[in-house]
Formats: C-alpha cells, sequence, structure tokens
C-alpha cells in the first residue's frame, strides 16, 4: 500500500510499456471488490477471488499484467465517507505473484511501524490501530477485520503530509467448490481528504487516493495478489494521473513496492 512518491531519475525516463484498458470483466470485478470489501458477504469475496482468478491467465499472472481501470461512482466513495468527485481519480491495476506466505503477508501489513520496514519511505509514520480487535487477535484468527488511521509524511521531490484510513480483513477458506484457493486477505485504504505540500503552486496536489487489494494462495501454494488504485495526483503540468507515462510509473513503482514486501519475507521479517 505504497504512497506517493517518486524517484527523480524515474520522472526522467520515458514510458518503456504502454499502458492498457483492463478487460471489462476484470475492471467490473475490481469496482465489485471495492464494493464488497465491508459489507459483503464471505462467499461473496470468496466468489470475487475465483472470477478474478478465471479472469486472468496463468501466464498473465507469471509475467504480470498491469493497465487502466474505469473510474470509481459517487456511491463509491459514500462507502468510505468521502466527498469528491470520483471521475478525477485515475484507476490502476497490477496482478503479479508474490513470494510470501499468507500469514507471513498478514504480520507484515499489520506491523504498526511500516516506517522501520520500508526504508527511505516514510519521513514520518504514525499508524494508530481503532476499533474493537487488536492486532493480536486478528492474527490469532479471532478477529476477521483490523483497523486503523495513519499520518504520514515523505520528503521527495516536493514533501507532503497526508493521512490515510484503512485495514484488513481476513476470510476463511469455505468449502473447496466455493474456495478452491484457501483463504483469502483483502486490504483496503483511502485518504479521507487531500495532502497538504510545503509548497503551494497550482499543478501541484494529491487529492485522492483509493486501494483495494486481494491475496490468495492458488493450487500450486504461490500468492497472487490482485491490486487496484484510483488516485488523483500531480506533480507537474505534464507528470500527472491522466499521463501514460505517468501512470506508468506509478505501475512500476507498485511493482517494485511488491519486490521490497517480497524481500521483506525472504528475510522473515517483520
Amino acid at each position: 500500500m505504497p504512497p506517493l512518491r517518486l524517484a527523480l531519475l524515474a520522472l526522467m525516463l520515458p514510458a518503456c510499456k504502454s499502458v492498457d484498458p483492463a478487460p471489462k470483466e476484470l475492471d467490473a470485478l475490481f469496482h465489485y471488490m471495492w464494493e464488497k470489501y465491508e459489507q459483503g458477504s464471505d462467499e461473496e469475496l470468496a466468489e470475487a477471488a475465483v472470477n478474478l482468478h478465471e479472469a486472468v491467465s496463468s501466464s498473465e499472472r507469471k509475467e504480470g499484467l498491469d493497465g487502466t481501470l474505469s473510474n470509481l461512482e459517487a456511491a463509491d466513495l459514500d462507502l468510505v465517507g468521502v466527498d469528491a468527485k470520483a471521475s478525477e481519480a485515475q484507476g490502476l491495476f497490477l496482478v503479479r505473484r508474490l513470494g510470501c506466505d499468507l500469514d507471513q503477508l498478514k504480520a507484515l501489513l499489520s506491523y504498526k511501524d511500516q516506517a522501520s520496514l520500508y526504508e527511505g519511505t516514510y519521513a514520518r509514520y504514525d499508524r494508530r490501530f481503532t476499533g474493537d480487535a487488536s492486532r493480536e487477535d486478528f492474527l490469532a484468527e479471532e478477529a476477521p477485520v483490523l483497523t486503523w488511521t495513519v499520518d504520514y509524511r515523505v520528503e521527495d521531490l516536493v514533501d507532503y503530509d497526508a493521512s490515510v484510513k484503512g485495514g484488513l480483513r481476513s476470510v476463511p477458506r469455505l468449502d473447496a467448490e466455493q474456495s478452491p484457493h484457501g483463504p483469502l486477505l483483502l486490504a483496503r485504504t483511502w485518504m479521507p481528504k487531500p495532502a497538504t505540500f510545503d509548497k503551494d503552486k497550482d499543478d501541484l496536489y494529491f487529492d485522492q487516493d483509493y486501494q483495494i487489494e486481494l491475496f490468495y494462495q492458488d493450487g500450486k501454494g504461490e500468492l497472487q495478489h490482485f491490486y487496484a488504485i484510483w488516485r488523483e495526483v500531480s506533480y507537474t503540468a505534464s507528470a500527472h494521473s491522466e499521463s501514460e507515462d505517468f501512470q506508468r510509473i506509478l505501475l512500476n513503482n507498485l511493482s517494485d513496492w511488491d519486490d521490497d514486501t517480497e524481500a521483506l519475507c525472504e528475510a522473515g521479517r517483520p
């Protein structure tokens, strides 16, 4: 669940791969997953996972697949209590394998001090758990949902402060027909308000960010990651979320974040 953070070199490089729209079925399933994250039943989410798996070929999951998604709608923002223009947030998606164990990933994603895991990403990071369940309850499978709020600061090409809300939802394996890939883990985050930048420029903003993720181990025991993000952001007049070059940079950064997560898993962190 990476924040907005770009390396100077990346901004100077042209896009080397086109950014194509998601197939309609895959696009619809990402929207369905956003809609059902909180209110959907375990059975509905398990069925969505099966459909997502079938919507992407084994070779695409192996090599990685990414592209754009259609916009969220006002009703989607209502689910998280955000009053903004949904059509301004550009949708992107990533599908790839992730070299982690599902239980280890739960521990990583729920770890309170993310700044100590993803070194060099945050200048400040403050996660506070909310709701009735503790992290220990969630990891012990005594609670299906863990929620939090985060205030963080990034000092990069430009410096900004932001707040996000989010959490994790665990879905147990149902019967083999409903959930052939075993238990599921979902993650969701969103920005309740725009980020604030140290510099005041008309073409510098980070106003919307909505993220939904699904993880499951397939029949081969490999962890699959389905990731959707809708983001409204601009660094300059030419580097913004509607630019294909900028979209490619963001998608590459999402995959790099997964690479960093794999390295943490391999090292036995946290």
